[in-house]
């Protein structure tokens, strides 16, 4: 029973509590990619890609909304494919 205790105080020791976990936990990044895939010639892909253009500038315009961090959002047509809609 010693031992097992041992060895489960080394790992969560060395592992968790670690420079490398420990390091992180306060960085953040300069930039969040998000990805989109919708169909950009149907009538609600027209309105999505609108609407996610215009919320993706007005989170980039306010400088409290993320903390400086720039939000860029790559959209992808899935030309009307169920299949690449679910797969991508």
């Amino acid at each position: 029973m010693v031992p097992v205790l041992l060895f489960v105080f080394t790992v969560l020791h060395n592992g968790v509590f670690g420079e490398g976990a420990a390091r992180n936990v306060s960085s953040r990044p300069v930039v969040v990619n998000v990805g989109a895939i919708f169909t950009f010639d149907s009538a609600v892909g027209r309105v999505a890609k609108i609407a996610i253009d215009a919320a993706v500038d007005d989170i980039n315009a306010d400088s409290n909304v993320l903390h400086g961090i720039k939000l860029n959002v790559t959209s992808l047509d899935s030309n009307s494919s169920g299949f690449l809609g679910i797969i991508e």
